[in-house]
């Protein structure tokens, strides 16, 4: 979804598929797990997630999100202001 005020995908990673970094210097983010579990990376800070979990991801820092288990994992990326804007 992507629109004026607000930006989203929903990504599936299989095997040690990853995403990132990814940074939005005006953006702030939120990252929910659907399914699966992944191991995330927000600036400095790491943390390993599981389905339903989230973390917030402040303007300006990076994140990465990575595969952490054999089946496949299912994210959900939230971003406001959409990039580029």
């Amino acid at each position: 979804m992507d629109g004026e005020r607000l930006w989203s995908e929903v990504v599936c990673l299989q095997g040690s598929q990853g995403v990132g970094p990814l940074r939005g210097e005006r953006s702030d983010g939120l990252v929910v797990i659907l399914s699966g579990e992944v191991a995330a990376q927000v600036g400095r800070g790491r943390a390993r997630m599981k389905q339903w979990e989230a973390i917030a991801v402040p303007a300006g820092e990076e994140l990465t999100v990575r595969n952490a288990s054999d089946d496949p994992a299912v994210v959900l990326l939230v971003v406001a202001p959409p990039p580029g804007t």
